[in-house]
């Protein structure tokens, strides 16, 4: 029986090292793009883009007055100068979801009269997303190919998540637990060898 649980601690130990080495590389965030106060004049997008590490494979979602305001991803050039001639897309439903596929970064403005030229635009980067390509663990940041779709769904926890925090932020906590939890639960493993699951 002794030998039955040691073989068993061993399989639990492997398997919540491989789910933890694993989770980081398929979770995917939300975020809401100005927080509580969304896609509008009165949000310092500027600053809350600087506070948020953006992900290939993370969504943003832009909540806004469709008749006041509208969402246009623009190249670099037309972000600095608030040109919404030629958008490379245009989003005006009033609940926009962008999954961000690829690394780099990305510039969205404001067409609606003076809005962007008063503060209504946002740069981001976008980072790779990790990938774990080495047998002997060792991580490498390599782009893992998402889909090309610009705008999809996002998971479907994202429209629920804390209207002061975004899912982003709240995905990075629930990590966070999770990883407490198995330190845990390893400790518990090798340290008191008589207490059984």
């Amino acid at each position: 029986m002794v030998e039955f649980r040691s073989k068993w601690k061993v399989k639990a130990i492997v398997v919540i090292i491989i789910t933890s080495v694993l989770f980081p590389c398929v979770s995917a965030s939300t975020y809401m793009v100005g927080k509580e106060t969304g896609w509008n004049l009165i949000s310092n997008l500027h600053d809350w883009a600087a506070a948020n590490p953006f992900t290939a494979g993370d969504f943003l979602v832009f909540l806004y007055n469709q008749s006041a305001n509208d969402v246009l991803e623009v190249q670099h050039l037309d972000y600095l100068n608030c040109n919404a001639a030629q958008p490379i897309r245009t989003y005006n439903s009033g609940k926009t979801v962008i999954k961000l596929t690829q690394p780099g970064p990305m510039y969205f403005i404001c067409s609606r009269g003076d809005h962007c030229k008063r503060g209504l635009r946002l740069q981001i980067e976008v980072q790779p997303q990790l990938s774990y390509d080495n047998i002997n663990g060792i991580t490498t940041p390599t782009t893992i190919s998402l889909s090309s779709s610009p705008a999809t769904s996002p998971p479907s926890d994202a429209t629920s998540a804390h209207p002061r925090y975004g899912a982003g932020e709240v995905g990075k906590s629930l990590y966070l637990g999770y990883v407490l939890v198995i330190i845990v639960l390893v400790m518990l493993v090798l340290c008191c060898p008589t207490v059984s699951f």
